[in-house]
């Protein structure tokens, strides 16, 4: 009897010592893991209210403006003011020089006459050429009647003779040989060389007392009536901004609301009229304002801000919890796993919708997100289902 009670005594002190050892592994083994595993932080998922301004930036406009067009097949003589520059009315813009339409039409005439002259001048010598060659081809021919040489030189004088007299005959108003034709050229040259320094000067004026603006005039240039040269704007027009907005960000404006620009200049920036904007009519607003201030240069940029009104969202997380990769946005949840030897964690991804954002913390939608712990920070880059070490997190 003493002898068997030894020997469960002994057995029971060996499933002690093993279990004991088992339990000292496994700690040990959790601890050497841990250095391994990388740390993060979590909070739980929780709902917010979500404030936040909008901003955007827009060019500011005049209300009245006279674009400066002149009638085409001019030249720009003279440039006379720059970009916002005043003027006063009736002051010179540009002058433009141009002819009369007779005297282009007798200049055009004396163009197409020296054409036809110089084409006759260059084929009646050819003629001249072919003649005097087929001349000299049959008094060899005549001496030697057996000069195969001199037939083939016959044949070929003749036939250049014929086709230099019929492209001579083809020219357009040719009525056969002109007397003097290299003075009549000498006479022609002369007279369009006057004539195309003959214009009349005319003075583009401006319309109203202003500034001038968008010049796009350049001395030499050839005029095009569909070409704003430039813009004189009044002294006394207003002057508006059109901002795109998203449409949640003007729910709360309204014509007459003054909205805050970051332009010290601008002394008022008042709402005029909201509509959809027509690229995208339901997520985006356009919102036209009245603009006051002391001076105006047009082309200026001002930018505008909207703050939109509180929102309260389910699920609201710091704005370094949301990734994004080519797949979209998503979030990291941290699943427990409780075990008598200890809890361990793993991250999970979860697609997520970015409701809006105010930089800070970020609305978000999604599958599987109620009273969850998000990984809101981490010491390393994560994948999908590793495991990590939970710290710095007292919000369970």
């Amino acid at each position: 009897m003493s002898e068997n009670t030894k020997k469960r005594t002994w057995v029971t002190k060996v499933i002690i010592a093993f279990a004991a050892f088992l339990i000292l592994l496994t700690f040990f083994s959790n601890t050497i893991m841990n250095f391994f595993i990388p740390k993060v932080a979590g909070k739980r998922i929780g709902g917010g209210t979500l404030s936040f301004t909008d901003k955007a930036t827009a060019e500011v406009e005049p209300v009245t403006s006279y674009k400066i067009k002149v009638a085409g097949g001019r030249t720009i003589e003279q440039v006379l003011v720059e970009d916002y520059e005043q003027v006063k009315k009736d002051e010179v813009l540009l002058k433009i020089k141009y002819r009369s339409e007779e005297d282009q039409s007798v200049l055009e005439d004396l163009k197409r006459e020296l054409t036809r002259l110089e084409k006759e001048s260059y084929y009646a010598a050819r003629v001249s050429e072919a003649k005097a060659r087929l001349k000299k081809a049959k008094a060899v021919l005549k001496k030697n009647k057996k000069n195969a040489a001199a037939k083939t030189e016959v044949k070929d004088a003749e036939s250049s003779l014929k086709l230099a007299q019929k492209m001579l005959n083809d020219i357009t108003g040719y009525s056969g040989a002109t007397k003097n034709r290299k003075n009549r050229i000498e006479e022609v040259k002369k007279l369009i060389g006057e004539m195309e320094k003959h214009y009349e000067i005319e003075e583009v004026r401006s319309p109203v007392a202003g500034m001038a603006f968008a010049v796009d005039a350049v001395k030499g240039d050839e005029t095009d009536e569909n070409t704003v040269l430039l813009i004189v704007i009044p002294e006394a027009t207003e002057y508006t901004v059109t901002f795109k907005f998203p449409a949640k960000s003007v729910e709360s404006l309204d014509p007459g609301t003054e909205i805050s620009t970051d332009s010290y200049w601008v002394e008022e920036c008042t709402v005029l009229n909201i509509k959809p904007d027509s690229k995208d009519p339901r997520n985006t607003k356009l919102v036209k304002c009245d603009v006051k201030a002391t001076m105006f240069f047009p082309g200026e940029l001002v930018t505008g801000y909207v703050g939109r009104a509180g929102s309260s969202y389910d699920y609201l997380v710091s704005s370094g919890a949301v990734f994004k990769d080519n797949n979209g946005s998503f979030v990291y949840i941290i699943d427990e796993t409780k075990s008598p030897f200890g809890n361990t964690y793993k991250v999970r991804r979860v697609d997520v919708s970015v409701l809006a954002t105010d930089g800070v913390y970020t609305a978000i939608s999604g599958e599987d997100l109620k009273s969850k712990i998000i990984l809101i920070r981490s010491e390393a880059a994560l994948e999908d289902g590793q495991r990590v070490r939970l710290e710095d997190y007292g919000a369970k």
